[in-house]
């Protein structure tokens, strides 16, 4: 997963690369507690998403390949207050 941190404003462009992403029919990302649309992107092999606004944490990111149940495997992305 790249990038692995943003600010809380949220808006950073998140991808997720890995074997047989592409058998989804629905994909989402969930930071935490909050969900957002994501898409597969076939020429890359890839899951992308962006980054809701969050306050200031380190919360798990999960994927979900049928807008329903999400996988097992989840990673960890942070909110970090943005520099001024």
């Amino acid at each position: 997963m790249r990038p692995s941190l943003g600010p809380v404003s949220g808006g950073t462009y998140v991808r997720v690369s890995g074997l047989k992403l592409g058998h989804g029919s629905s994909y989402l990302c969930r930071f935490g507690a909050s969900v957002v649309n994501a898409s597969f992107e076939a020429t890359e092999g890839s899951v992308s998403c962006v980054t809701p606004a969050h306050a200031s944490s380190t919360v798990d990111l999960a994927i979900s390949f049928n807008g329903e149940h999400y996988e097992v495997v989840t990673f960890r992305y942070t909110f970090h207050e943005e520099l001024l």
